[in-house]
This record gives structure tokens, sequence and C-alpha cells, in this order.
């Protein structure tokens, strides 16, 4: 399976997955986003609205750093990811204003290939 960089959002191109966030154990109950495949992000990150949306569980809170080192306390929502590209995972994640993420959470589970001169990310079984 492969997906090709978002070149529209982003410039330079960033690798980007097909993600549907549902509640645990309601995979019907989901919604869309296109999420930045991020090496640097420890944890995944869920937009903005989302929780509330899908009425998501609430299982805590967690001090966050971002790349400019700026602290800030995000809540953690349990919430189930469905990728196009690369399976389905239970997590716990945190939401922040901006563009879903995920993080090496995730993608330490899986084996993928960024080809930044072809501008596609690539799962490999």
């Amino acid at each position: 399976m492969e997906r090709a960089y978002d070149s529209t959002s982003y410039d330079p191109p960033a690798p980007v997955v097909d993600v549907f966030f549902s509640p645990p154990g309601d995979p019907l109950t989901r919604v869309w986003a296109l999420a930045l495949a991020d090496t640097g992000a420890d944890i995944s990150v869920i937009g903005p609205g989302i929780a509330s949306r899908l009425g998501l569980p609430l299982v805590g809170r967690t001090q966050v750093a971002g790349v400019n080192e700026e602290t800030e306390i995000a809540p953690v929502w349990r919430v189930t990811v469905h990728t196009t590209l690369f399976g389905k995972f239970d997590i716990d994640a945190i939401e922040l204003g901006g563009t879903s993420i995920i993080g090496r959470d995730i993608l330490n589970l899986v084996s993928l290939h960024f080809d930044g001169p072809k501008t596609m990310l690539r799962a490999s079984s």
C-alpha cells in the first residue's frame, strides 16, 4: 500500500495518511481526517473537536512540548485509529489545535518507507 505526499497543504510536500477516528468498540461512528505521519512526534494527535464529536473517553491529561519547546497540558483521549495504509490501532492520543498527527506510538508498530524523492509513503506487510 502507498500514499502520495500532500503537496497541496504542505511546502515542501509531507507524508500523510488517510484515517478514521472512532470511539473504542464503535467503528461505525467515525470522523475522517488527513493526518501527518510525523516521526518526530512521540504521541499521536487528534485534531480539534474530534473528541467531543465522537464522545471519546477522557483518560487523563499530560504535559506536552511542541517544536518551539513551549509546554502545555493536553487532554488524553482513548480512540481507535483506522488507517487506510497500515491498519487499526487502539491508542491514547492527545487533542491539540491544528492538524491530526500519526506519531511514533503508531509508526513504530509498522514497517514504512518514506520515499522523499518520489514523494510517496509506502507500508509493507
